[in-house]
């Protein structure tokens, strides 16, 4: 599975702030939707629901067998 993580910015006051959304750490070009797993740690936070994984976690698992298509988009030439 490739890693997705969160990239963050601070400004000239100091404050961290996340410019945008995630991005993929390696390059490829995805022409259609994927789905992304949180990366839980040694310990699952179970404040983390459907709705607000994407604005708590700050890596996740892009999922390639999801479907055939996007498992042999990712997967080929390999």
């Amino acid at each position: 599975m490739y890693c997705v993580k969160c990239i963050y910015h601070q400004d000239e006051t100091g404050r961290i702030f996340r410019p945008g959304t995630i991005i993929l750490l390696r390059v490829v070009t995805v022409t259609c939707a994927i789905e992304l797993i949180p990366v839980y740690g040694s310990k699952m936070d179970r404040t983390i629901t459907a709705m607000n994984s994407m604005e708590i976690c700050d890596e996740y698992y892009q999922n390639t067998f999801s479907d055939k298509e996007v498992f042999n988009m990712m997967h080929l030439g390999l």
